[in-house]
């Protein structure tokens, strides 16, 4: 026997009704009616299969049983320290102590708290149970780097403890007081503070007693530093005097040279910057003056060689086609072979002699050609540049090019 099943739904109000009819297929009779309603389009599901259960119980099929109510259990979250944050799957749910009442299953709990490491964990709720997750929270660590000048200083921290610097360490976030002292230095208390997953550096200049200090530096770094006329360091550097006034000159490369007033005072440390103010185009200028004068002085020596090559291949071509034409006309007045064959041996000899030396000559003219009117470009090129060195420098070497020949000339400024 076969059945079909048909029905329909409507709503009335804030309630669905569900009408379902089973049909026997040969007869056409309708076996049994079912009806039932619920009120949220949630609960469609379990309506349903009670209804079908329901009519097909007419079939000799096990009547519909309703699944069991689950209810809800309980989430306790305490924390260390109290007041931590807690999220529940992803979303802001309070502070602990936290207490919720939750539907069975399994949820992501994180704890947190700032300056501290968050706390991930899974956990099931089962129903009518009371779920309890405490979490201990951990200090979060950052990086703390400490440099002193002059270094193998000692390095001391309330509750860290200490070391030799340069000090290296991971510390817990917080506030902090780093003490440093080293013999016949004044000792100095830095206020740090630590945060996480960040490196903080100190970098510490000491006194030394009774003395006056200057931390000195420069832009660019490697500035070398002259008092009286003597070398005492290169940028950057700490220098320790007397106290009183003094005069620092300070010379990188390519740059000119800075002069520095300075008065260190007793058990004092002045910090200086010293910026050699130029430009991009003013660090080309002085590159390009020296690799012009070093191309200027290379085509000096090649065209000077060339031109010597060929003064040198010319007249001696000359002479030898000379010694050539001599030899001939004896070779034409002679009457005897044997001596006729060795004066034809002789100027032949000149005459091929001389005709190389004319070509190496005419190669020495193309080269002396190129490289004098490269030289020429070099010069001009070197003079430019020299003149607007000579501005910021205090001596430079000055070419001039007139028709009278080349003019070397030295300016010094005071």
């Amino acid at each position: 026997m076969q059945y079909m099943i048909y029905g329909n739904v409507i709503k009335l109000g804030e309630s669905f009704f569900i009408t379902a009819e089973m049909v026997d297929i040969e007869t056409t009779k309708i076996v049994k009616t079912s009806k039932d309603k619920f009120a949220k389009l949630d609960d469609v599901q379990d309506t349903l299969k009670k209804i079908v259960y329901d009519l097909l119980a007419v079939s000799g099929s096990a009547a519909y049983t309703p699944p069991a109510v689950q209810r809800d259990g309980k989430l306790k979250i305490t924390a260390h320290p109290a007041g931590a944050k807690v999220s529940i799957n992803g979303s802001y749910a309070g502070v602990a102590p936290y207490t919720a009442s939750l539907k069975p299953g399994e949820y992501s709990v994180e704890v947190s708290y700032a300056g501290y490491e968050i706390k991930k964990s899974k956990v099931y709720i089962t129903s009518d149970e009371e779920t309890h997750v405490h979490a201990v929270l951990t200090r979060a660590k950052g990086t703390l780097v400490v440099r002193t000048m002059p270094s193998k200083a000692n390095v001391s921290m309330k509750g860290i403890g200490e070391g030799e610097s340069p000090f290296i360490r991971e510390v817990d976030t917080g506030d902090y007081e780093v003490v440093i002292a080293k013999d016949d230095y004044i000792t100095k208390r830095i206020p740090v503070t630590i945060r996480e997953k960040i490196t903080n550096e100190q970098t510490a200049v000491l006194v030394e007693k009774d003395k006056g200090s200057l931390s000195l530096q420069s832009e660019p770094t490697g500035a070398q530093i002259f008092l009286a006329g003597k070398p005492i360091g290169i940028t950057p550097c700490v220098v320790t005097l007397e106290p009183g006034s003094y005069e620092l000159i300070l010379e990188t490369p390519d740059l000119p040279r800075k002069k520095v007033a300075v008065e260190l005072k007793k058990n004092q440390t002045n910090t200086m910057m010293v910026p050699f103010k130029f430009e991009v185009s003013t660090v080309e200028l002085f590159k390009k003056r020296r690799e012009t004068g070093d191309s200027m002085w290379r085509n000096i020596w090649i065209t000077s060689g060339c031109a010597g090559v060929l003064a040198g291949s010319l007249l001696t071509g000359i002479l030898l086609n000379e010694n050539g034409k001599s030899v001939y006309a004896t070779y034409m007045n002679t009457v005897s072979s044997t001596e006729a064959t060795s004066l034809g041996d002789s100027f032949t000899s000149l005459f091929n002699t001389a005709d190389t030396l004319f070509y190496v000559a005419e190669s020495a003219i193309v080269l002396t050609a190129v490289f004098g009117t490269w030289l020429v470009f070099d010069i001009v090129s070197f003079s430019s540049y020299d003149e607007q060195c000579r501005r910021l420098n205090a001596g430079a070497l000055k070419l001039q090019l007139s028709p009278a020949g080349l003019a070397v000339g030295y300016s010094l400024k005071f």
